[in-house]
């Protein structure tokens, strides 16, 4: 028998739902040798690392602006009128949540278009 180039052997167990994901996966890929299947996805697959840092910013950044827009609504219902202050306030407030909003969704695009 000739000498194998590739002579590692790689075991691993799934759950059937896995299995059953594997194999349309394989399926839509066109390659029916799951041998070769399984290389060229662990070899070639993507590796997906979440970084969740600029999302927990941006959650902070709302919270912040929620309590400014609480303590408006607060003064508000204690004194039943409301003010030209209050309404340019809520203007900014709403603003800067979709600057904040927007500069975060242009990151994150840059960030899959950079990959």
């Amino acid at each position: 028998m000739a000498k194998r180039i590739r002579n590692k052997n790689i075991h691993f167990m799934v759950s059937e739902e896995e299995f059953e994901l594997i194999k349309e996966n394989m399926q839509e890929s066109g390659i029916r040798n799951f041998s070769i299947f399984a290389r060229k996805m662990l070899i070639n697959g993507y590796i997906i690392k979440s970084d969740y840092t600029a999302m927990k910013d941006l959650t902070k950044e709302f919270g912040y602006l929620n309590r400014n827009l609480n303590q408006i609504t607060r003064r508000i219902n204690e004194t039943r009128n409301i003010h030209f202050k209050d309404i340019l306030a809520i203007r900014e407030i709403v603003n800067e949540m979709k600057t904040d909003l927007t500069n975060f969704l242009h990151r994150m695009f840059n960030k899959f278009e950079d990959k």
